[in-house]
């Protein structure tokens, strides 16, 4: 990818993320619990499903908190794989790939979840 080209961005409905539901039990509207992601560079979902389906799971996870967290670093947790479809293994497994791949920087602390930073220019 050349320095005068843009990055190929897929782009989520953000009306969609912005839209309100009906809460029942409180008889109001509420927002969306989670900021949405609104754009995740097509370069760097191609190098993660090349990988392997952990590692495009987990990168997907990986982009959805990183907008929750507004682009710090942030941890994956049990509840949170498992919410997402991902088992701890496949998460491991995941996080293992996409870091030798350049795709996100991970910081380990002994006893500790991975503090995981993802990287939004990739490099060829």
């Amino acid at each position: 990818m050349g320095s005068e080209e843009k990055p190929v961005y897929i782009d989520f409905d953000l009306q969609q993320a912005e839209r309100y539901t009906w809460d029942r039990s409180t008889s109001t509207h509420k927002r969306p619990s989670a900021p949405y992601v609104a754009r995740i560079p097509v370069d760097w979902i191609a190098r993660a499903g090349g990988l392997s389906k952990s590692a495009l799971l987990t990168g997907l996870v990986c982009w959805f908190l990183d907008g929750c967290n507004r682009k710090q670093p942030f941890k994956i947790n049990r509840a949170t794989a498992i919410k997402f479809g991902l088992s701890v293994h496949q998460k491991r497994r995941g996080i293992r790939d996409l870091e030798a791949a350049g795709l996100i920087k991970v910081s380990n602390s002994p006893g500790q979840l991975s503090l995981i930073e993802v990287m939004r220019e990739v490099e060829g």
